[in-house]
């Protein structure tokens, strides 16, 4: 995110090279995630082949591979939307939002969370798999650890960006506060003329 000069009435101008590149980033979620139901597809061709439809239909009874999917199928549109979004706003001269977070920071945060719902999609098909294989289905111990990494990423990065937000919460707070009571400050002024 880089800091672009502001024009003069003080909206910042569009990074239309990261949103190019954001773009490219969101397709390529899209990508992947058309891959892996490809490849996921072969692997249950494959137990199919070799196994029983016993096998495919604990896979796809697990509620493992029926969560994967969601999150695989949500994580699909997620980026299709994403993708046109940000082409979108690289159509604009300047950004609309400058809140708490702008668009750059809003975009990237929103494809960092397409890809992590894939990555976790990923896992809770390998976990379905497992689940279909394994008469008894996996224990919950297990899946925990499956998730242990995933969850220790998010919650570090929870823990990093929790300052930062912090304050910039803060500081609208104030700003916020400070016209809410000019504004009062107004009214009562008026009313004494």
């Amino acid at each position: 995110m880089t800091n672009k000069p502001y024009t003069d009435d003080g909206e910042q101008p569009v990074d239309r090279d990261l949103m190019n590149a954001l773009a490219t980033d969101a397709l390529s979620v899209f990508r992947i995630d058309l891959f892996v139901v490809t490849l996921y597809a072969s692997i249950l061709a494959l137990v199919f082949r070799e196994g029983s439809e016993t096998f495919i239909l604990r896979i796809a009874g697990s509620l493992y591979t029926n969560f994967g999917f969601q999150f695989l199928l949500g994580s699909m549109l997620a980026a299709v939307l994403l993708y046109v979004q940000i082409r979108l706003v690289a159509t604009r001269d300047t950004y609309r939002n400058r809140g708490i977070v702008n668009d750059e920071k809003m975009m990237t945060y929103s494809l960092g969370a397409t890809a992590l719902g894939s990555v976790l999609a990923v896992f809770l098909l390998l976990a379905g798999v497992l689940d279909g294989l394994s008469g008894g289905g996996v224990p919950a111990i297990q899946v925990t650890a499956l998730f242990f990494q995933l969850w220790l990423i998010v919650v570090l990065f929870d823990l990093l960006a929790l300052p930062v937000l912090v304050r910039r919460w803060g500081r609208q707070a104030r700003e916020y506060m400070a016209a809410w009571r000019s504004s009062e400050t107004d009214e009562i002024n008026m009313e004494d003329d």
